[in-house]
């Protein structure tokens, strides 16, 4: 029988579930802090596990470690193959960035795609260079910055 992992958004909490193709429900997870959050884009990483991007208006709250830079930010969670959280991170400036999609190259490291309203602000280095900007983020496998850019 064939497994089925996807996310979903109720009550802005991301809510992530394993399911049997005949809808038998396996495991589930709910990712959440005291505010708003919606899901975005779920990978498999390459060091197993998972990665979940969607954005978050909430700070250290619920089962979210990581503060909010500004009215929302992308919030990027990285699971076990069991959907236990291994770490989470916040990328924003002062005012609002989506996610929009993410990718791993063969050496393992990630690609971060969203948009943003912010200038330089939060942990947001790249200027903003007009109202809403790509801004492309490259992270080791490990959620280290490597690189951005607007």
């Amino acid at each position: 029988m064939a497994r089925l992992l996807f996310i979903a958004t109720f009550s802005h909490v991301f809510f992530a579930l394993h399911a049997q193709v005949n809808i038998q429900l396996g495991q589930q997870v709910s990712f959440g802090g005291n505010n708003q959050e919606a899901s975005g884009k779920l990978i498999k990483a390459d060091n197993g596990g998972y990665l979940i991007t969607g954005s978050s208006r909430s700070g250290v709250s619920g089962n979210k470690a990581t503060s909010n830079y500004g009215e929302s930010d992308i919030w990027l969670i990285k699971t076990n193959d069991m959907l236990l959280k291994q770490w989470d991170l916040n990328f924003g400036g002062a005012e609002t960035e989506f996610p929009c999609s993410i990718v791993s190259d063969s050496a393992g490291n990630l690609y971060l795609a969203s948009s943003s309203n912010s200038g330089i602000s939060g942990n947001k280095s790249s200027p903003l260079l007009g109202g809403t900007d790509f801004w492309l983020i490259k992270l080791t496998s490990e959620g280290g910055v490597i690189w951005q850019k607007s």
